[in-house]
């Protein structure tokens, strides 16, 4: 029973040492060709803001996959006319968990949405209202580390 106990311990000990000192980050690393950081700086983002569809991200790419968008449509009412509006946002960060708020922006704001999006899920949503008196212009995803502003077209 004793050579059992001293034999485990002996073998616990070597393969926790093995395992101990390897990391994937680094053992398994290639030497990285000049093609590779050129395509990956191009596409996968820089330490920059970046512009994509009109909305400027104050995170680079590689760190948050964030996108919001706004649209309207006119139709005619009995009242007159009135205007649908529809409005989605999606929030992934790489980091850590975020806070983040929808505000959308015209003639007076309003809040249509509020959370927190983590690493592993993300958040998205999707907000349609019916307005007639009021005309929004813009949409803004707000987070902790930043935001994104974008026209409401239509």
């Amino acid at each position: 029973m004793l050579r059992q106990l001293i034999l485990l311990i002996i073998l616990f000990g070597l393969s926790a040492s093995a395992y101990g000192s390897f990391d994937p980050r680094v053992d398994d690393w290639y030497e990285v060709e000049d093609w590779e950081i050129e395509i990956c700086s191009k596409w996968g983002g820089t330490g920059q803001a970046e512009t994509r569809s009109g909305a400027v991200m104050q995170t680079p790419l590689h760190e948050m996959a964030a996108t919001v968008q706004g649209e309207y449509e006119e139709l005619e009412a009995e009242e007159g006319k009135t205007r649908i509006y529809e409005f989605s946002w999606y929030l992934q960060p790489i980091g850590g968990q975020e806070s983040f708020s929808v505000t959308i922006k015209g003639d007076e704001e309003l809040v249509i949405a509020d959370g927190t999006a983590a690493p592993a899920f993300g958040n998205a949503g999707y907000h349609a209202i019916e307005e007639t008196d009021i005309n929004y212009t813009s949409v803004v995803l707000e987070y902790d580390s930043g935001k994104i502003e974008a026209p409401i077209v239509g």
